[in-house]
């Protein structure tokens, strides 16, 4: 007998949530089995942070996929989950001031050598608050989609999306070193220069700042300077942009309305944001704490935003009969991703400590022309997701009219 096509999505959206929660719990355990196996007196204290907030994170993404098992069950065996949860607007607003006391209470402890533990759940508040409140101010007002499309769509967001994001990268960089390989490695003298880069590298630490000043002593050479700005500024945006939204996809048959692509546009962004922005904070030096955590909230914005004007955009266009068009939302987010991540690229260069005009003026202003320059790429996805947000008010409201016979 051929499977219920009705029941297959619930039943592929569980498998997936229940591996997710399996795989989320047993990394959590792991990891913080090894945070307390430490020896706190030889461990240092940027291992004890990372070990730590690894562990909180898989914790919290086991904790997040437990309503989507919940939801699913229930949509298989035919309960009534056609309800709505209200907004969380309010909500949200009210947990800034946690964010604000976590943000005093990690500054105070990264400066102070406080307990690596304490800073991992600050630096996990730090980061997911920010991300809440950023998707139900981009949404308020908004009507919002049932309970198991929701917390679907941050579940695939939590696993196949990042795991697929991951894995075209990767396959993309392979690409791309081997290319560069074979070009720059014709040019005199190249292994000779990046030997001692090769020699050092296995003895890192690995964290952020020291592969940012790998990253900048290996760009010297033209050909690698180009390959960097290609794969971050370029196929890592348009890779992102395509997959973050993916949940989206699988809804386009039903039609879902634009309200709703924007909306779980912008759930998959903020997970993706999760998972990226506290993997990255829990790598930076304590003292770097706080400017990571403040950067982070910023970046989130740049997630969340453009996965929900795709997410839009893929609901309108499909609504609308005019699926070619969902290509330049595509194309329009992927080109802001693109800008943020390469201006991002030339201040981190110009401001580096290795550049060879570093006594000069010229880091300092092309530092300040870049951060000016991401502002503005700031601003405009803020005005482009507020734009969204009102003309699909008003449309709900012309609907409204529309009902009523106004």
């Amino acid at each position: 007998m051929a499977p219920d096509r009705r029941i297959l999505p619930s039943v592929l959206l569980l498998i997936l949530s229940a591996l997710g929660f399996l795989v989320s719990l047993l990394a959590a355990a792991g990891t913080l089995w090894g945070y307390f196996r430490l020896d706190m007196e030889i461990a240092s204290r940027a291992e004890q942070i990372l070990l730590a907030t690894g562990g909180m994170l898989f914790l919290l993404v086991t904790l997040l996929h437990v309503p989507t098992i919940i939801f699913t069950l229930m949509d298989l065996f035919r309960k009534d989950i056609s309800f709505v949860f209200p907004s969380l607007f309010t909500p949200a607003n009210i947990s800034i001031g946690i964010w604000v006391l976590a943000i005093a209470g990690g500054t105070y402890l990264s400066g102070r050598n406080g307990s690596p533990a304490i800073l991992a759940f600050l630096t996990i508040l730090g980061t997911a608050i920010p991300i809440v409140w950023l998707v139900e101010f981009n949404r308020r007002k908004l009507p919002r989609s049932t309970p198991l499309r929701e917390w679907g769509t941050l579940s695939i967001g939590l696993t196949a999306a990042p795991f697929l994001i991951m894995l075209v990268e990767i396959m993309i960089v392979i690409i791309v070193v081997i290319v560069v390989i074979f070009t720059a490695g014709m040019q005199p003298g190249f292994m000779e220069s990046i030997r001692p880069l090769l020699e050092e590298a296995p003895q890192t630490s690995g964290s952020i700042e020291e592969m940012e000043q790998m990253l900048y002593e290996i760009a010297q050479n033209p050909v690698i300077a180009g390959a960097i700005f290609f794969v971050i500024g370029l196929v890592a945006p348009a890779v992102e942009e395509i997959f973050k939204p993916m949940a989206v996809w699988f809804l386009m048959r039903h039609p879902i309305k634009p309200h709703e692509g924007f909306s779980l546009g912008m759930i998959s962004g903020g997970a993706f944001a999760l998972l990226e922005s506290a993997g990255l904070v829990s790598q930076i030096s304590a003292e770097n704490w706080l400017p990571a955590v403040s950067l982070r909230a910023a970046t989130g914005m740049l997630h969340i935003g453009l996965s929900g004007l795709v997410g839009y955009g893929f609901a309108k266009s499909w609504n609308d009969k005019r699926y070619a068009r969902s290509l330049l939302f595509v194309l329009a987010a992927a080109a802001l991703h693109g800008a943020w991540n390469s201006l991002a690229l030339v201040n981190g260069f110009s401001t580096s400590a290795l550049s060879p005009a570093a006594e000069s003026m010229a880091p300092s202003i092309a530092g300040g022309v870049s951060i000016g320059l991401m502002a503005a790429v700031f601003f405009v996805i803020v005005y482009i997701t507020q734009r969204i947000n009102f003309d699909l008010r008003v449309q709900q409201v012309e609907a409204g009219k529309e009902k009523t016979g106004d």
